[in-house]
């Protein structure tokens, strides 16, 4: 069989660009009108275009490429053995396809096609693998973020419980007043407070010596108000989720809470005894994670008036939820 591989000067496993690019070379140089009344030429550029015509087709191709791998297994050897004298001779093509008959063709066509299933297997095990490694990271982020709500609604619900534990006691109905909202009871007029569920950030705030609403306010303009707390006296509480920035405090204290007396236009309770108000003056709390790591950044504040410095401010100053200038200037 001829090689039209080797008319056109290309590998077996050329592409069409460079079947086509072939091509157009030698066209160019054993085409007819390159070189008029010469046969050779007329005849080697007719060899190519059949060579092209050939390869050039997909189809044409395969069959060709099959063709000559059928005629590969009949070809002969350079030598056979004999079985009767043992004396070598050149092998015939008779010889050749009594040895490799259409049997030897199909089944070297059966290893091609397992080869080929076993790759297509591989690829869809990998896939599938990676659909399974998916659906789990999207189904573990969801279970993890559950686990988080659930242990922060474990934790609010333990505070919760403490704090009527606490309130319904005598001692703090006799000292502090009664509140009976577990929420802070300025929420009517600071709104409810702003959390960043993904923050790591905290601050751990001790309370005055008295009964106190603590209010953790923006240290930018407006000034914004975004949390707002009811502490007991010489007690803590940890505020959590909070958005990275800077920070400072308003406190109102007093005694005696009434739940009926109207503060910031909302009748939303109030100290009825040594009730005041005042601002934190030292430098702003800092809330911020350092590039490239996870460890929360917080801080421990005293509002206590005997351990920091504050100014007082007017009950105006502190209801604000939104303020026109900074109320520690």
């Amino acid at each position: 069989m001829v090689n039209l591989y080797r008319i056109l000067g290309i590998s077996e496993y050329a592409t069409d660009q460079q079947i086509r690019q072939a091509y157009r070379t030698l066209a160019k140089r054993y085409h007819p009108d390159v070189n008029p009344g010469d046969s050779r030429a007329a005849e080697k550029f007719r060899e190519i275009a059949s060579a092209y015509e050939v390869l050039s087709d997909p189809i044409l191709r395969s069959n060709y490429d099959k063709k000559r791998l059928r005629e590969s297994l009949y070809t002969p050897g350079p030598f056979f053995a004999g079985s009767d004298n043992q004396k070598s001779k050149t092998e015939t093509t008779s010889d050749r396809r009594a040895k490799y008959s259409q049997s030897t063709w199909e089944w070297a066509e059966t290893k091609r096609n397992r080869r080929n299933l076993a790759h297509y297997i591989r690829r869809r095990k990998i896939f599938v693998a990676m659909v399974i490694s998916f659906v789990a990271f999207v189904w573990g982020a969801f279970w993890f973020d559950s686990w988080v709500q659930d242990q922060r609604k474990e934790s609010v619900a333990q505070q919760e419980l403490a704090f009527y534990e606490r309130m319904n006691s005598d001692s703090a109905k006799k000292v502090a007043g009664y509140i009976s909202n577990f929420d802070s009871p300025f929420d009517a007029v600071f709104g409810p407070g702003v959390y960043d569920d993904f923050s790591p950030h905290s601050i751990m705030v001790l309370s005055p010596p008295k009964p106190s609403v603590i209010c953790l306010v923006e240290d930018r303009a407006p000034w914004r108000t975004i949390r707002n707390e009811y502490l007991e006296p010489n007690s803590w509480i940890m505020l959590r989720d909070i958005p990275a920035g800077n920070y400072f405090f308003k406190v109102n204290t007093g005694f005696f809470w009434n739940m009926n007396r109207v503060s910031g236009g909302k009748k939303c309770g109030g100290f009825t005894k040594e009730n005041s108000f005042y601002v934190s003056e030292n430098p702003p709390i800092k809330l911020f994670s350092p590039p490239g790591t996870s460890i929360p950044a917080g801080d421990t504040i005293s509002l206590n008036p005997l351990h920091q410095n504050y100014n007082s401010i007017t009950p105006e100053v502190f209801f604000a939820k939104e303020l026109k200038k900074d109320p520690r200037r």
